[in-house]
């Protein structure tokens, strides 16, 4: 995902569920759950899981403020 020029990182929370060790494969699956728009700007949500496997290891939301025209 590009971050347009404009953009704001407004908030992030991470729930580590379980730990890894170095060299394991981890698998990053991470999903617009909703977007607001207001005036000029798009208030994003995105909800992402992190797998070690079939354990899930990471849960977490992040929020991005991003410009409707993508920053021109």
């Amino acid at each position: 995902m590009k971050i347009p020029a404009g953009s704001v990182h407004v908030a992030q929370e991470f729930q580590f569920q379980d730990t890894v060790k170095p060299g394991q494969e981890l698998v990053c699956r991470s999903r617009v759950s909703r977007r607001i728009t207001r005036g000029a700007m798009n208030l994003v949500a995105v909800d992402m899981t992190v797998n070690n496997q079939e354990i899930i290891v990471l849960t977490g939301k992040l929020t991005l403020n991003l410009p409707v025209d993508g920053g021109k």
